[in-house]
């Protein structure tokens, strides 16, 4: 595709204050000419296909139609990946996505995971730091009853790089799904995720780690749907804006009519660590049932001052507070993946 466009993405399930202009957000999607070639480490319990998941074709994601539409424009290549009922993967299933100095790139993943099985994924974007240009990634992911699915996703492409990564799920009866979202860096970071707790005690939890830095920008959306009862999420959030960066959270617990004895939780702690940053939270709960629980907050701050003349007397300059500061957010993130070797791999990165 040759010529470059506008695409709206992240809108909110139900508009707020519009003169704020956080209702939604827009993304210039770049010059794109097919699909990456993604490096996979499968375990012998998954079986991958080169075609689109029928079971995921109803499944909305935290973007929007947009991403789908963009997907179906580019013809982009869609892999699948399948474990059968009451199965366990020995190892996690690792997709690997080497953009390395161009981007243009637009790909699809669906997962599919049978009744009772359980799965570790781990997809991790990276680039060259000289890296520029578009790229998109869209998650689908279809839970049997009883399954379990711990989702990995580390974004650390080059800061010239506009990079959209979109997630939809549906879970059904006491599926269980754990999201790790880490952002180490990119220019302008688009993340989506909506989870369909379609299923009775079906359970959503997603903790998100950032650091956005420089000019840079990170806009999110995560929208949990609690259609099934007694239905359970959770999303935690834990960042750092520094210089002159731009950080959007949009939050939303949506109690839909005959989820009762669902609840929902939603927390944000940020950072602040220059009067040039720019950061926004919308926590938002609809609610069309009365028997559930739902409850959000968000902290706000800079680092005590109390705190940095305690640690500058011991002799750690201001840069080395901020980095162990950094490091410490990342790291209670980081230490929430069960799987090894990308633990290991990302504390050597985050040092």
């Amino acid at each position: 595709m040759g010529e470059t466009y506008t695409m709206k993405l992240n809108t909110l399930p139900a508009a707020t204050f519009r003169w704020l202009r956080m209702n939604d957000a827009s993304c210039r999607v770049g010059t794109t000419d097919g699909s990456l070639g993604i490096s996979e480490e499968i375990p012998g319990e998954v079986r991958a296909e080169g075609i689109t998941a029928p079971e995921v074709s109803g499944i909305r994601t935290g973007c929007g139609s947009a991403v789908d539409e963009l997907l179906a424009r580019e013809n982009a290549a869609v892999r699948t990946y399948r474990i059968a009922d009451g199965a366990g993967a020995g190892h996690a299933l690792r997709l690997d996505f080497p953009y390395e100095k161009s981007a243009g790139k637009v790909n699809g993943v669906d997962i599919v995971l049978g009744a009772g099985s359980e799965l570790v994924t781990v997809m991790d974007y990276t680039s060259d730091p000289d890296a520029e240009g578009f790229a998109a990634v869209r998650t689908k992911i279809c839970a049997g009853a009883k399954s379990h699915l711990t989702l990995v996703q580390i974004v650390r492409v080059g800061e010239k790089m506009t990079f959209v990564n979109d997630v939809g799920v549906h879970l059904e009866d006491e599926a269980e799904l754990s999201v790790i979202h880490l952002f180490l860096s990119g220019g302008k970071i688009y993340q989506g995720l909506q989870a369909a707790l379609f299923g009775k005690g079906s359970v959503m939890r997603s903790d998100t780690g950032y650091i956005v830095r420089g000019g840079d920008l990170l806009d999110m959306n995560y929208n949990a749907v609690h259609t099934g009862k007694k239905t359970v999420s959770s999303m935690t959030v834990n960042g750092v804006l520094r210089d002159k960066a731009s950080k959007t959270f949009r939050g939303t617990i949506d109690f839909v009519r005959g989820s009762a004895g669902s609840a929902g939780d939603e927390t944000e702690d940020v950072l602040l660590l220059s009067d040039d940053v720019i950061n926004r939270t919308i926590p938002l709960i609809l609610c069309a049932e009365e028997d559930v629980s739902g409850n959000h907050g968000a902290t706000i701050g800079r680092i005590p001052e109390d705190m940095l003349f305690y640690l500058s007397a011991r002799g750690l300059s201001e840069k080395d507070i901020v980095r162990m500061l950094e490091k410490a957010r990342l790291d209670a993130v980081i230490r929430r993946i069960p799987d090894e070797r990308t633990r290991e791999k990302l504390s050597r990165y985050s040092r």
